[in-house]
């Protein structure tokens, strides 16, 4: 069989694992998009990283079972601390799902690796 590339060694590249950064698009409804950068680090089930976003940077956790990917974080807003639920699944080339946002209902979300 050929050999396997690298993990993450190509941006659009089958995802192997979590690790590194991340564009996020988050679309709320009415809303608009929410574009985010994400670095995440995946050290078996367990999820760590910061996302940055219009709110500033925020550290989560979480964790990646199989495909399912689920971490929180709280947003910082004029409004004080805005608890986010993220749950999705790592398909081929992006991680995609819905947001839970305190107050606001589900936003839809996808991920997918920086080309830097």
């Amino acid at each position: 069989g050929a050999a396997a590339p690298a993990a993450g060694a190509t941006a659009g590249g089958p995802i192997s694992d979590l690790n590194g950064k991340w564009d996020v698009k988050i679309v709320i409804a009415g809303m608009g998009e929410m574009p985010a950068t994400a670095t995440m680090k995946q050290d078996g089930e367990k999820l760590t990283g910061t996302i940055s976003g219009p709110a500033g940077e925020m550290t989560f956790e979480g964790a990646v079972v199989g495909k399912a990917v689920k971490f929180a974080f709280e947003a910082d807003t004029p409004q004080g601390k805005l608890p986010v639920t993220m749950t999705g699944d790592i398909g081929a080339t992006s991680v995609s799902g819905k947001a839970s946002i305190a107050g606001m209902g589900e936003a839809d979300w996808t991920a997918t690796r920086s080309v830097q």
